[in-house]
Parts: structure tokens; sequence; C-alpha cells
């Protein structure tokens, strides 16, 4: 069965800035600025006048038509939108623990926050070094020994650097159960929500 057309709206906040040209969406804020690449995606994308009177624009994502198959684009471009606009007014924050059992893991942050590396990690000599993501800081925790707070304002690249940090001190071949020894996400937050 085809859909005539399947339309989604995401309101835009007043602090933000929109520009769209080719499918390639640049989002302006007080945190900073997001692009984004979605020509891959077939839909029709217009910053429109809300209907709302709480907000005055809206971006319109509108799939003509399509299948069931192709519905579920429109949502997944609505999300796409809501991160881009949480993470420039709000801005994104994952918290890592470490987890030693016998070695201690030594941390050192370098070039201001743009590249982590890992020594010692289960007693090897060899030193692991991750760099960061472009916009994505990482820092120690101020409270917790051993926490590693990772924040930027795209949220695709502050995951993928904490995906990046788990896996560079994996251990391979051996029972998870037993040897829990990584660097493990605890918490994903806002920048704004100050829990700490």
């Amino acid at each position: 069965m085809k859909y005539l057309n399947t339309t989604a709206k995401v309101p835009i906040p007043d602090n933000v800035t929109i520009k769209i040209k080719s499918r390639v969406i640049t989002v302006h804020g007080p945190k900073g600025e997001v692009v984004k690449d979605i020509s891959h995606m077939p839909l029709d994308i217009k910053i429109v006048d809300s209907e709302k009177e709480e907000v005055k624009k809206e971006v319109s994502i509108t799939r003509w038509f399509s299948n069931y198959r192709g519905r579920p684009l429109v949502k997944t471009c609505a999300g796409v939108f809501k991160n881009m606009f949480a993470g420039v007014t709000r801005g994104f924050r994952y918290k890592m623990r470490c987890v030693t059992a016998h070695f201690p893991l030594k941390i050192q942050i370098a070039k201001g926050g743009e590249s982590v590396e890992f020594k010692n990690f289960l007693g090897g000599a060899q030193a692991k070094v991750v760099v960061m993501k472009p916009g994505v800081t990482i820092k120690m925790g101020p409270k917790i020994k051993d926490e590693l707070v990772i924040e930027g304002v795209d949220v695709d690249y502050v995951s993928q650097t904490a995906a990046l940090i788990n896996q560079c001190v994996n251990v391979g071949n051996k029972d998870v159960r037993k040897f829990l020894d990584g660097i493990y996400v605890s918490e994903k937050t806002f920048q704004d929500e100050d829990a700490e």
C-alpha cells in the first residue's frame, strides 16, 4: 500500500538558527554548531511558520508516496533534528568509570582534552591512545576517582568517542565475567544538568 505523504514537524527553539541547503543541515546555537549531511534520505525538508503559539518556526519533514518501509525514515530524521537542537542548546555529557581488579589503570589527558592515554592496562607496557572526535573534549571527573567526563554538542561524536574508549581497553580472548577490567559508560546526561 502506498501512502500519499507522511509528515513530521519539529519545533525550532528561539535561540537556534538553522540553515538547510541540498539536505545538508547546519544548526547554530549557544553551545556551538552541528553540521549533518542527510542527502541519502529522500525527504522534503522545509522551515515553515508554526501553527502553535509557543514556537515561531518549525522544521517540516515530508516523504511522498512511500510504502510502510519508507515511513519510519520521517521519524528518524525528526529524531536527528531533535538531537541537533538539544546539542546546540544544552550539550551532551557522557560519564565513564574505570574498573580495575589488580593493576591500577593510569589515565593521562593530553592536548587540553583532545586526546587521552591509558597505561598499565592489565599490567601491559603498551600505552593506548584515543583521539577525540571533532568538537568533543574529555576531562577527569571532579569528585569521583577514575571517572572520565566526555562533553560535546554532537551526540554521534560524543557517543562514538565513548565507544572508542571502551573498545580501546577491551580484554580480548578472556571470559568477560571474570576479567571485568575496562572503562564503561555510567551516565548519559546533558551539560546543563549539574548533578555533580
